[in-house]
């Protein structure tokens, strides 16, 4: 079996997949992708020197955008963190009563004034129409960003990973806590679907102390995956159901949601009973693409998603 597979699922749809906090790397399930032409990747990060790796993905599959997202276009403060990475719209915060900021990661602090764009219209001004998946990792502003899109482009979206702070004493001041984030997207349609919990180590808390083998590191932030609701949204004509269909259940499988993609196609096959042959080979594809990340995993692949 081979990638072959999730070009059979996707058919002959586009996907637009946007990074923001693209710094140094594309996701490795996002990977996957590169081998399908009609795949294009919209690159963010205000620390532009970072995209550097985007020369070798092609100018053609490729946009670079070196700007820094906000919910609104202003000027604000940029908190440049000594481990660029950790940077942010919003400043790292130490809590009463809670261990001090790691000094490395984030001193010396720089704050600068940067004009800050809404995602919105970075992509009007690069002629994107739509946005089917998104990953954020901007240090605590990811829910504002995502306030940025309009509503044209929010409708098309289909899947959104984001990190997101799970301390009630947030790293970053004024972070979205998960329920605020949870809220925010079951109310437009979108089911959170996985999570992937990072835990608290003594590198990202720069806390001391005794170290005990039993000891189970307390949640620090997660990635969180939203998936829009495809079968209970209204969609303008049929094409565009198959549309969104086939775009969603390749974006599953490359997250190794193999299942909840099956069970996507069949409740698409209840919906239009017309369609169900076609329907029955996106699952035998999706059969195939489980194979096909089993064997890979088997070998030796590691992937962050695979057991989340």
């Amino acid at each position: 079996m081979s990638v072959d597979a999730l070009a059979e699922i996707l058919g002959n749809e586009s996907l637009f997949l946007a990074d923001v906090g693209a710094s140094y790397f594309l996701p490795d399930n996002w990977k996957y992708f590169l081998s399908l032409p009609a795949t294009r990747f919209v690159l963010f990060d205000p620390v532009g020197k970072n995209l550097a790796y985007a020369e070798k993905l092609g100018a053609e599959r490729v946009t670079v955008i070196p700007e820094a997202l906000d919910r609104h276009s202003q000027v604000s403060e940029f908190f440049l963190a000594n481990t660029d990475s950790g940077s942010s719209l919003l400043p790292p915060h130490s809590w009463p009563g809670r261990p001090a900021l790691n000094h490395d990661y984030f001193f010396p602090l720089k704050v600068l004034d940067m004009e800050t764009s809404t995602i919105a219209s970075c992509l009007d001004k690069n002629s994107i129409d739509a946005i089917h998946a998104i990953k954020l990792d901007t240090q605590g502003s990811e829910l504002n960003i995502i306030k940025g899109f309009d509503n044209a482009r929010l409708r098309k979206l289909l899947l959104v990973e984001l990190e997101v702070s799970m301390d009630s004493y947030p790293v970053y001041l004024g972070a979205a806590r998960l329920s605020e984030v949870i809220e925010y997207f079951e109310t437009r349609g979108f089911r959170f679907i996985n999570t992937r919990i990072a835990r608290k180590s003594l590198d990202q808390t720069g806390c001391v102390g005794p170290e005990f083998a039993s000891t189970l590191a307390a949640q620090h932030e997660c990635d969180a995956l939203f998936v829009k609701d495809i079968i209970n949204a209204k969609h303008d004509s049929a094409a565009d159901f198959r549309r969104e269909l086939r775009q969603q259940v390749a974006l599953l499988c490359a997250y190794f949601l193999h299942g909840e993609a099956v069970e996507t196609v069949q409740l698409a096959a209840e919906k239009l009973p017309e369609e169900r042959q076609a329907f029955e080979g996106i699952v035998d594809s999706i059969g195939s693409w489980a194979e096909y990340q089993s064997n890979q995993l088997a070998g030796g692949v590691s992937s962050l998603w695979h057991r989340a």
